[in-house]
This record gives C-alpha cells, sequence and structure tokens, in this order.
C-alpha cells in the first residue's frame, strides 16, 4: 500500500510540476504583482469600464495561481503525512493517505482541463438551444431529456440553469427549449 501510494505522489508531483510550466505561475504571479499597483493607483478608475476588465483579469490570474498554490501544498502535507505514516507502520493512517491522494488526483485533472481551456470564450456563460425537430413523440420526449441531462450535469458543476423559454409537444416531451448556463467555464 506504500509503495502505491508513493508513486501515486509521485506522478501527482509530475502533473503539478507540468502544470507550473504549462501556465508559468512565476510569470503570473509577477504579472499580479503589477496588475495590483496599478489598480492601487489613483487614476486606476478613471475609465470605469476599462477598470473593471482589468480587476475581471486580475481576479482571473489571481484564482488560476491560487488554485495551483493550493493544490501544491496540499501535496506537501499529503507526501509529509505519507512518510511519517510510513516510518510509524500505521496502516489507518496509511488509508486516509490513500483517500486525500484519490482526492488530489481528481483536483489536479480538473485543474489541468480548465487550464487547457484557453480560448477566448471558454470562460463565457451558455445560451442553450434544443429543439425536437423532425421525428414526432419520440423526438419531443428525446429533447425532453436532453434538457434533464444538461440540466443535471450544470448542477454538478456548481453552474446555474435558468429555463428561459419551451414548448411542450403536442403528446409529450417538449418541441424546443432555451436555458441560460451560468458559470465559469460553462461554454468551454
Amino acid at each position: 500500500m506504500g509503495k502505491e501510494i508513493s508513486d501515486r505522489l509521485g506522478k501527482a508531483k509530475e502533473l503539478l510540476s507540468r502544470l507550473n510550466e504549462m501556465s508559468d505561475i512565476s510569470v503570473k504571479k509577477e504579472r499580479i504583482e503589477k496588475q495590483e499597483q496599478e489598480a492601487s493607483r489613483a487614476d486606476f478608475w478613471a475609465d470605469n469600464q476599462s477598470a473593471k476588465s482589468k480587476l475581471k483579469a486580475l481576479n482571473d490570474l489571481k484564482r488560476e495561481v491560487g488554485d495551483w498554490t493550493v493544490l501544491h501544498r496540499r501535496w506537501e502535507d499529503l507526501h509529509t503525512h505519507h512518510e511519517l505514516a510510513e516510518e510509524a507502520g500505521d496502516k489507518k493512517e496509511l488509508g486516509e493517505v490513500e483517500l486525500s491522494v484519490r482526492q488530489l488526483e481528481k483536483d489536479l485533472e480538473e485543474l489541468d482541463f480548465r487550464l487547457k481551456l484557453s480560448g477566448e470564450h471558454d470562460r463565457s456563460d451558455v445560451i442553450l438551444s434544443l429543439h425536437a425537430g423532425a421525428g414526432g413523440t419520440e423526438a419531443c420526449d428525446w429533447a425532453q431529456m436532453l434538457l434533464r441531462m444538461y440540466s443535471r450535469w450544470a448542477e454538478r458543476k456548481g453552474f446555474s440553469f435558468a429555463v428561459t423559454d419551451i414548448q411542450p409537444g403536442e403528446e409529450a416531451g417538449i418541441k424546443s427549449a432555451t436555458a441560460f448556463v451560468q458559470g465559469i467555464y460553462a461554454y468551454g
């Protein structure tokens, strides 16, 4: 069990290093400092629209660097916890470390996924339209199932999902529906 956990921690460390290189964490930390200095200037709010845009970019940078930093600290804590549990030969602690490593791996994969979404609109909200088209009652049922699937997916991801327009089918299901999905990376 100890060797397996050690190997998984090693792979997690490799992924952390790749994410660090891929997203240039040190460069982003420098950009955060510069942008914070700019935001503290007295004339920063002279152009309200520009200031809001710059603050949003600054907050996005802080979130990205913060997410990586938190995961890096968790890895360090788990690595130390694992070493102590190994030295003590405590199987219960090793089991807890294994559960925590599983969660760390999952969170690292999610961060990796988010960092790969670097397109212009990937962080944007979504307007989702579903249309049954031809196919009668079965197509209307299918459209309703899709709407429910998207709704549940959005809930699991922590996005808000609001149906703004819906046309029921003649016998069952829906002919069409429009929904607004709001949240970071909803479009991506």
